[in-house]
């Protein structure tokens, strides 16, 4: 089985036996970022809101978009989700570098960036600690 199909499947698992609660809010409004004024959050709603994560991670790309269909979730918009949706949508984010990692593009600095605190990436727990090192290992962090 290639490793691929052996990350995502790993992935499905550690996610659903330590499940994050679903979030209430999907990014935290009070952010100044210039990204937020540009997409209002119109974007993450649309793309996020009253989905589950367990119903995109096969087809991520059917959310995020591509680049050659056009993007439905901006890239860079993941620094201002709220930590409760993005450790929710993690393994969202996470099957999408699995599949293709040449279109999550920006979505893996994202990511880098936000997991590099200790108080965010504290709260995974220790397989989905394992399975986020392996996801990014060749990645940076």
């Amino acid at each position: 089985m290639p490793k691929r199909n052996t990350q995502l499947i790993r992935l499905i698992e550690v996610f659903s036996q330590t499940p994050f609660e679903r979030p209430t809010r999907l990014y935290d409004k009070e952010t100044s970022i210039a990204s937020i004024m540009i997409f209002d959050g119109e974007e993450v709603d649309k793309a996020l809101k009253g989905k589950t994560w367990q119903s995109m991670v096969e087809d991520p790309y059917a959310t995020l978009g591509t680049f050659k269909n056009g993007l439905t979730f901006p890239r860079d918009f993941i620094v201002i989700l709220s930590d409760k949706a993005l450790l929710y949508y993690l393994p969202l984010f996470l099957s999408a570098i699995i599949i293709n990692p040449a279109e999550a593009d920006v979505l893996i600095d994202s990511l880098l960036s936000k997991f590099s605190s200790q108080s965010l990436f504290g709260q995974l727990s220790e397989a989905q600690q394992e399975l986020y090192k392996d996801v990014m290992a060749s990645f940076g962090d």
